[in-house]
């Protein structure tokens, strides 16, 4: 009707005649207010479900967001029903959208804005991570099994066995896998962006975002996590509604020759650490391995360590750079760009670790070649300060776990004139960040990147079955055994205990011998664990570099 309707307008219009009977201009003008109603309000079935991907600005990351799209159209949703992180960050001006709280905020502010009612007011806030693969019909059925009038937190549950620095130790918190994806409803999302507006976010650190959100949610609303594991599925299972991909990853070829490792170490150190860490990885790496220090040393046959005191004097002088405040270690880091920037020049990609940093080389390898080294990128575990609400804070790569700068992001550092530390002491991967991003170096978050050791992680964060490629802490580890750290443990080493030698500030390293690659694919975690934690002993464990927690501490204790 509404079709015969419109011809016959456009050919009466055309002819100049009349136009059509009172009827079709009624129906055309309901039909025509109908679409534009329907053109500002997105409607999956009789809700409306709006996919938010944690996505960054990496050709990997477009790819599984081009797959979303397609799976969504398929099943009849709109295209504006999925939204990457990457394209929302540029559009609202916001590079903390990642830590959760100012994209909740900035999100009920659009739909205020908007003025967007649905029938029922069944509508969904559900935020994913690319490698989360995705059944719409499933999705929505599920959620159509809760009402978004209330206030409702769903998503697959997980919950710390031991107590962990990361989380603040607690145990008794419940928190989201954020691979598997969760959901909001409308009602939480409203009420949480007035908390927001009642009391702003401050100038805090942002470390695990989707436990630190679960926590502020039950905290301000009194909510818990739904758990919904039976939709939110770690591998593909009959019913599920996410899972996780384990798409291979693409690769650029990477060479152990297009990457050095330098280790940021220090005189006091030199003697219960170099030993350690020459034996656990880096006589066997395939890669160039160098110590940079602020003295001198051969008291390890095969380790290079390389003195910057000549070239930078005071600037790697402990006295400077470590004080009673704290050790940020700023203008050692500052030396070693310089020195890697004039003295190696040529390589794909520089590695930085602290001196109690332990490496998964042939994994490390991997997941660098994953990323395109042509582009100015530095890549670890990000970390986040003082994001806000509509203000954007700083994002770093946390040194602990290591970090990679490609050739284009360190030379355009070595370049830079404003670029300096305000204090010696200063943070260095907190002046790391600001200084990339006044360069417009992309940061990106690699989870294969540990700040702590893996007793701190969930063992679905650290050992699932399937839980693919470089798409959560559990990298695979293909080629090598994984190496590890413990806090407060003997010290060993190739299974033995080390008498009289200890890591930094009374904490002690542990790890299993290593097995040459072509012996084992993949090592079980071998540190003296807690009783509680008999789990963790027997299971495999997958990542490209750990830390002692030690070093996250008030008192920094790395070189």
């Amino acid at each position: 009707c509404v079709s015969f309707c419109c011809k016959m307008a456009s050919a009466s219009i055309f002819h100049g005649t009349s136009w059509p009977c009172t009827a079709c201009r009624t129906q055309i003008f309901r039909w025509t207010a109908f679409w534009l109603a329907a053109s500002f309000l997105v409607v999956v079935g009789a809700d409306e479900i709006t996919l938010l991907v944690r996505s960054q600005d990496t050709a990997y990351d477009r790819a599984r967001l081009s797959q979303l799209h397609a799976v969504v159209a398929e099943a009849g949703w709109p295209a504006s029903s999925v939204v990457g992180m990457a394209e929302a960050a540029l559009e609202l001006r916001h590079s903390g959208l990642w830590t959760y709280k100012p994209w909740i905020f900035q999100l009920e502010e659009q739909v205020q804005k908007a003025r967007r009612r649905l029938a029922g007011g069944q509508r969904w806030f559900v935020f994913l991570e690319p490698a989360t693969k995705l059944d719409p019909k499933r999705l929505a059925a599920a959620l159509a099994e809760h009402d978004a009038r209330e206030e409702v937190f769903v998503g697959r549950v997980l919950q710390d066995q031991t107590s962990s620095i990361i989380h603040h130790y607690s145990t008794s918190q419940t928190y989201p896998q954020a691979l598997t994806g969760f959901a909001l409803s409308a009602a939480l999302m409203k009420a949480l962006a007035q908390e927001l507006r009642d009391k702003p976010l401050g100038g805090n650190q942002q470390i695990e975002p989707v436990w630190e959100l679960a926590k502020w949610i039950e905290d301000t609303r009194g909510v818990k996590l739904t758990d919904r594991g039976d939709t939110f599925c770690a591998d593909m299972q009959d019913g599920c509604a996410t899972w996780v991909a384990h798409d291979p990853r693409p690769s650029w070829k990477l060479l152990p020759d297009d990457v050095v490792i330098g280790v940021k170490t220090v005189a006091k150190f030199h003697a219960s650490r170099i030993p350690l860490i020459h034996d656990f990885w880096s006589k066997k790496s395939t890669v160039e391995v160098l110590f940079l220090s602020n003295a001198p040393y051969s008291g390890v046959v095969g380790a290079r360590v390389v003195d910057l005191t000549p070239q930078f004097g005071s600037m790697v002088d402990p006295a400077k750079e470590a004080t009673k405040e704290g050790s940020g270690h700023c203008s050692k880091m500052h030396a070693i760009v310089g020195h890697l920037a004039r003295h190696v020049p040529g390589k794909r990609w520089y590695v930085v670790t602290d001196d109690d940093t332990l490496l998964n080389v042939p994994r490390l390898l991997e997941v660098l070649a994953s990323h395109d080294d042509r582009e100015a990128v530095y890549v670890g575990e990000r970390y986040g300060w003082a994001h806000r609400e509509r203000l954007p804070g700083t994002n770093y790569i946390t040194t602990g776990g290591g970090m990679a700068i490609s050739g284009p992001a360190l030379q355009q550092l070595n370049d830079c004139h404003h670029c300096t530390c305000t204090r010696p002491d200063s943070p260095d991967d907190m002046m790391l960040g600001s200084w990339f991003t006044s360069l417009e170096v992309t940061i990106v978050h690699e989870t294969g990147f540990h700040q702590s050791e893996p007793h701190n992680y969930h063992p679905e964060a650290i050992v699932p079955s399937k839980i693919g490629s470089s798409d959560s802490r559990s990298l695979r580890c293909r080629s090598t055994a994984i190496t590890c750290s413990c806090q407060g443990a003997p010290l060993r080493r190739n299974g033995r205990r080390v008498a009289g030698k200890t890591g930094g500030s009374g904490r002690s390293f542990t790890s299993k011998k290593l097995v040459p690659a072509e012996a084992v694919a993949r090592m079980s975690y071998d540190c003296p664990l807690p009783s509680s934690m008999p789990a963790l002993r027997s299971r495999n464990l997958r990542g490209a570099s750990w830390i002692r927690p030690s070093s996250r501490t008030s008192s920094r204790t790395s070189g």
